[in-house]
């Protein structure tokens, strides 16, 4: 049974439920600055060899390769570690930190390399970052489970969770497909035109991301599959368009907001492990309280129109 409050919290209430149940359960953030201290800590796997033969061989001008070149160089391989798609908090990847303990760059110049490392560490973040939401949706929950169940639960809503990542990655392929050939036709016989098609398509990702966004909150409250996942966030923003715009935009705004404090921060080492400390607070706070928003806004929907009277898949 997953944590509700009685009083049909607000939006500024459920941000506060969400930040409060991470503060009781402050083991949560293990994940989060264990992997960031990781990533401070450790080499620097830099593909910078490889990409500067990309650009090399790109028809660009001198100009425009020695800024390619140069934003090259921060580039961390490891970052993939940080599985930023399923919303681990992770500072370090955007910080130009050194090693404390003396470790340089590893520059990687082989393309098999580079693509083994990149499909490990790719899936090494997703299984740790699914493993982290798993463990705030478990503090979440009043009843208690053995370790066996809870192993089962893991390996499931992983599965769960890769399928929706696939399917959406699938979705955008296919509008990919179909509208890309589509605006560079258009630009043929009219900029724009292909301006057009290009914000329509901008606006309607914007749509979709929206209107999805509760779908990882889905899986991980509800323990259903993807498309179940992504019709239950529907319902959740259709009924409750207000609340939900007011609420993912003050938590994309205190995420942003409070990112840039932690970043201005790490000028110094104890800047950089107070950020740490504070980005994977303000993280899993906000990932919590997308937990209980979901949950109480499905929750009231089914109260008010009935669970017969809403459309089903």
């Amino acid at each position: 049974m997953f944590v509700r409050n009685e009083t049909n919290p607000g939006v500024i209430d459920t941000l506060a439920l969400g930040f409060g149940a991470i503060a009781r359960q402050a083991w949560v953030l293990i994940i989060p600055v264990a992997l960031d201290v990781t990533l401070w800590w450790g080499p620097k796997l830099s593909p910078g060899p490889l990409l500067r033969q990309l650009v090399g061989i790109a028809l660009l001008p001198p100009d425009a390769q020695s800024q390619y070149l140069e934003a090259l160089q921060g580039v961390n391989l490891a970052a993939l570690l940080s599985a930023g798609v399923l919303g681990t908090p992770s500072l370090v990847p955007s910080l130009m930190s050194q090693s404390p303990l003396g470790w340089g760059v590893i520059e990687i110049e082989r393309g098999e390399v580079l693509i083994g490392l990149f499909v490990l560490l790719s899936l090494t973040g997703l299984l740790l970052g699914t493993l982290y939401l798993g463990l705030i949706a478990h503090t979440l929950r009043k009843e208690g489970t053995g370790w066996g169940k809870q192993l089962s639960r893991y390996m499931l809503t992983s599965v769960r969770i890769l399928a929706y990542l696939a399917l959406v990655a699938g979705g955008i392929g296919v509008l990919a497909l179909f509208f890309v050939p589509l605006i560079l036709f258009a630009s043929l016989f009219s900029q724009e035109l292909a301006g057009l098609l290009l914000a329509g398509l901008l606006v309607f990702l914007i749509w979709a991301g929206f209107y999805f966004f509760f779908a990882l909150p889905a899986i991980l409250v509800d323990e259903v599959g993807p498309l179940r996942a992504m019709w239950s966030s529907f319902l959740v923003v259709r009924y409750h368009f207000g609340s939900s715009l007011l609420f993912v935009g003050l938590a994309l705004l205190i995420a942003r907001g409070l990112f840039e404090v932690w970043r201005a921060l790490a000028a110094t080492p104890w800047g950089i492990a107070l950020g740490i400390l504070g980005n994977a607070y303000i993280g899993s706070g906000l990932i919590a309280a997308s937990l209980i928003f979901y949950r109480d806004r499905l929750q009231r929907t089914v109260r008010q129109v009935g669970p017969r009277r809403l459309p089903q898949l």
